[in-house]
């Protein structure tokens, strides 16, 4: 699972590393205080993996306006984290680097071992090496695919030799291209696709966009997996009975059979509900390649359409997730509403503030806090949030 975060120049967030991740966590804040920063940073990664174009998601991020306000034009990006793969001592610490040039941005990566030897330095193969910008190991070595890019030709292997080496990029390449799954704060799936859409049937699209298509899939290919992702939903919703898809000529297209139509399908599915199906099909996909492997959730504003009787169920739900036994699952939340936060512990929170400068810091809630306010089970912690004891509360 992810442990560690780290962000540089990346929008809000100058400077900023988040330690001592857990398998669940939530991160709360005021609106703009740099949440969605943090989630977006981790889908740029992985559109870095899966699209392996490197200028090309560069400059499509570059329009969104990825580096920092007021940053130096020359001042290299940073994004980094550190990953433990199942049964390891210690975690592994990727590092990716985009430095300006005149035309094009250089490209150089980072792959360190818990022993903090570097299994691997690369480079994008215009003439410059990772020791030139950051320091380190100085032979090169002619290396066609390194850790993320396939167009990345320079790079330096740990004296650990090519087989520890590869094994641990396919460790890190396959978590972060295959087994993050992100789902955006307005995602909303459609009840149907037209049939002549391709949509990848294990990762979700961050609106949701494929549902229709994962479910059909998973239906056919797991039907142990869709049938578990039922009972959740029944459990849930009380009012779902089943969950029917079914793909035609034109079509792939759910529909949810409600309890009190009798076996019916429902004329319409409300967004709580889609959304609910949405969250569920994301984290139940992960069982269907290599269920035994690390997967990472990632979602904003789950609580967003959900009824606040139901809030305390699915937090529970997701605690469950993350302690299946085999099956290493860690699910990462935002929000803002302090019912939701109500129900989880002071150890999962990170808060995220801005300063008078407009800069991000993420910090854990101190551990006074429980002591004070939550021992005694009069307050919860969206309660203690809405005091403005934790910080991340808008003025």
């Amino acid at each position: 699972m992810l442990t560690r975060l780290r962000f540089k120049n990346w929008r809000s967030l100058r400077d900023v590393t988040i330690d001592n991740l857990t398998p669940l966590t939530v991160f709360i804040g005021a609106n703009s205080s740099g949440k969605t920063n943090i989630v977006d940073a981790l889908s740029f990664l992985r559109r870095m993996v899966q699209q392996n174009n490197p200028q090309a998601v560069y400059f499509q991020g570059e329009r969104d306006r990825v580096r920092t306000i007021g940053a130096d034009k020359n001042d290299p990006l940073e994004l980094e984290f550190s990953f433990k793969p199942v049964n390891a001592e210690r975690p592994l610490t990727y590092t990716l680097i985009m430095q300006p040039g005149n035309k094009l941005i250089r490209f150089f990566e980072r792959l360190i071992d818990g022993d903090g030897q570097v299994v691997l330095q690369a480079s994008d193969g215009q003439g410059y090496t990772m020791s030139e910008v950051v320091g380190g190991v100085k032979e090169d070595v002619q290396l066609t695919n390194a850790l993320v890019f396939a167009s990345f030709q320079r790079a330096v292997v740990s004296p650990q030799g090519e087989e520890a080496y590869i094994e641990r990029r396919g460790q890190m390449y396959s978590f972060v291209s295959k087994r993050w799954q992100i789902l955006r704060k307005n995602f909303m799936p459609p009840t149907s696709v037209p049939i002549d859409e391709y949509h990848d049937p294990y990762s979700i699209e961050r609106s949701g966009r494929n549902v229709p298509t994962m479910l059909d899939f998973m239906q056919k290919t797991n039907r142990a997996v869709y049938d578990e992702l039922q009972s959740d939903m029944r459990w849930l919703l009380n009012h779902v009975d089943n969950l029917e898809v079914e793909t035609d000529e034109r079509e792939t297209r759910y529909d949810i059979v409600e309890k009190v139509l009798q076996g019916q399908k429902g004329p319409t599915t409300s967004t709580g509900t889609a959304r609910i199906l949405a969250m569920l099909t994301a984290y139940y996909a992960l069982d269907l390649r290599y269920p035994n492997q690390p997967g990472l959730l990632v979602i904003e504003e789950p609580d967003m359409a959900v009824h606040p009787a139901l809030l305390k169920r699915l937090v529970e739900l997701f605690r469950e997730y993350v302690n299946r036994e085999g099956y290493p699952r860690q699910i990462m939340v935002t929000t803002h509403n302090p019912q939701f936060l109500n129900w989880f512990e002071t150890e999962e929170v990170r808060v995220v503030e801005r300063d008078e400068h407009g800069d991000t810091s993420v910090h854990e809630i101190p551990t006074y806090i429980k002591g004070i306010w939550l021992d005694s089970g009069e307050y919860g912690l969206g309660d203690v949030w809405m005091t403005r004891s934790l910080g991340g509360v808008p003025e």
